[in-house]
This record gives C-alpha cells, structure tokens and sequence, in this order.
C-alpha cells in the first residue's frame, strides 16, 4: 500500500515509495510526531474538509488540519505555502500546497488516547503513527457519509413530488420585488 499512498501524497508515481520516508514516529519525542516525508508538492490522502490552518509564528511555516471524518485528522505539516482555506471540502489527491525545504510532516491525529494530545479549539485528539496509513492497515478512502438534514424525516422518498417553498431573495424584497 505504501507505493500507492506516497504517490498520492507526492504527486508522483514511484517505484521504491520507502525512499521518500526520512523519519518515522518516534515514541517519547514530541518533536518527531509524524512522519518525515521528502516532497515538494503535497496533496491530500484523504477527501475531507479542511478545519484549521495554522502559522508557526517562529519559522513561519503551516499545518493544515483535514477532517476525514469525526475524530479523525490527516495534518500536514511543515509547509511554506497552503493552497487551501478553511472550509474547503477536498478530494483524495487536492493539492494541500508546498512542504518547506523538501519535508512534509504527515501527521494522523484520532480520539484514541495517546503519549500525544493535540487540541484545536474545544477538540482534542490524540496522534497516532500514521505508518497505519501508510502500510494500509488504515484506508482513508472516500468514506460512507452520511448526511443528517435537521426537519428530514426518515421515512422521506426522494421519488415523491413535494413542494418546496423557497426562501425570498432579501435583496429583491428590499427594492419592493417580490422573490
């Protein structure tokens, strides 16, 4: 699985994936979290919204936190420059942006508990050693979502011919028009 999830993550087909891994999680270092990975280019492993970018206000570099699904992060870390905002919903392989000096730290962060918590607003997660994805053990593909509409009955058929009553446009009601 490795060729496959290091192509996606650099953007480029490779036959021996292992030598673009520099470092692996080192238990106990809280400076070494994540896995060091030597790439210019970085795209996401996994669809998901982007749900924060932060600026290390030392060294002036990002990470951008991806929320694949509840409780479950993909961080890319170590980057001069971000292609995305938060917000963005992506798709496996959307350009995330430009790792600094070559190296991306991918960083996988869950709600099963850890040596390493990492908090992001009233969040907190715990990061894990993203081998798991890298080997596969762990698939982020597309997951099954699924979508709750507040009012949205469970018995609703989308087959069935209902009216809907749309929302004025506020704009056309304040020159007098109806929406």
């Amino acid at each position: 699985m490795i060729p496959d999830i290091i192509s996606l993550l650099i953007g480029e087909d490779t036959a021996t994936p292992e030598k673009y891994i520099i470092q692996g999680w080192q238990s106990g270092d809280v400076n070494m979290t994540g896995t060091l990975i030597s790439t210019s280019n970085v795209f996401s492993i996994c669809s998901g919204t982007v749900v924060d970018i932060g600026k290390d206000s030392k060294n002036n570099l990002y990470s951008v936190s991806v929320e694949y699904e509840y409780a479950t992060w993909v961080r890319y870390c170590l980057l001069e420059s971000v292609d995305v905002v938060v917000g963005d919903i992506l798709s496996r392989g959307a350009s995330i942006g430009k790792a600094y000096k070559r190296q991306l730290r991918l960083e996988y962060c869950t709600d099963d508990e850890s040596e390493f918590p990492f908090r992001c607003g009233n969040m907190e997660l715990y990061k894990q050693d993203p081998i798991v994805i890298l080997n596969g053990d762990i698939d982020l593909a597309d997951p099954d979502i699924d979508v709750y509409i507040e009012g949205l009955d469970e018995d609703y058929d989308d087959d069935e011919d209902e009216e809907i009553e749309i929302a004025p446009n506020y704009e056309d009601e304040a020159n007098g028009e109806e929406g």
